[in-house]
């Protein structure tokens, strides 16, 4: 697994990626495909269409809004200068097909493409997808 600098991001972000798909791995995470349905007793809700989004219902956000919500840190700053000079990075927060598929990834996916990301530097989601 390569290092926070080998990645370009900080110690906690990778921490955070680690937590996240270990937590996508475990099911602690429901993929939250109908954005106006809610889960009956699910807190921690995921769809790579939404940031952020908390409710009474629970909070649905996609990987970089669920690493923020970890770290307590904004990625977003970060991760603008970041993803701006690192199509890498950058496309594990805007997958390469269009926005309007992106509620269509699944945390099983999502787990892969961190997965990826935190081995090879590339979250490698064409290849993810065709699993």
């Amino acid at each position: 697994m390569r290092t926070a600098e080998e990645l370009g991001i900080l110690p906690s972000q990778r921490e955070a990626l680690i937590e996240l798909r270990d937590g996508f791995c475990r099911g602690d995470f429901s993929h939250q495909y109908d954005l106006d349905e809610t889960k009956d007793g699910a807190k921690r809700l995921f769809n790579m269409n939404v940031w952020r989004s908390d409710s009474g219902c629970g909070t649905i956000c996609c990987i970089g809004g669920w690493v923020e919500a970890i770290t307590g840190t904004s990625f977003g700053e970060f991760q603008g200068y970041k993803a701006q000079n690192d199509p890498k990075l950058r496309s594990l927060f805007y997958p390469p097909l269009h926005p309007a598929y992106w509620g269509q990834i699944t945390v099983k996916q999502a787990a892969a493409a961190i997965n990826n990301y935190l081995e090879e530097g590339d979250p490698y989601w064409k290849e993810v997808f065709k699993k």
